[in-house]
């Protein structure tokens, strides 16, 4: 037996649902809100770093920035003692 309910039906029944449980109508609609705002605050934060970073970027200009490796740093590391080096090297 199958019974489906109207869409007033359904409407009336939830309006009856929530009016009997205030608190718990109220703390739902207190956590979507929350997390909705979170939702909103974690995905705006790096958006407007971003922009703040091109912007200090912007205003260097093209020949501000350089980037170089550390005095202390070797592009190729040495070779161990007792092989040989690699074929590229020969």
């Amino acid at each position: 037996m199958n019974v489906r309910l109207g869409m007033g039906d359904v409407l009336r029944l939830g309006l009856v649902c929530i009016s009997t449980r205030k608190l718990r109508a109220a703390l739902s609609a207190l956590g979507i809100s929350i997390g909705i705002a979170t939702l909103v605050v974690v995905t705006g934060i790096p958006a407007s770093s971003q922009a703040a970073l091109l912007d200090e970027l912007t205003a260097l200009g093209t020949n501000m920035l350089r980037a170089e490796p550390a005095p202390n740093q070797r592009s190729v590391p040495p070779p161990r003692r007792g092989t040989a080096p690699p074929a590229a090297c020969r």
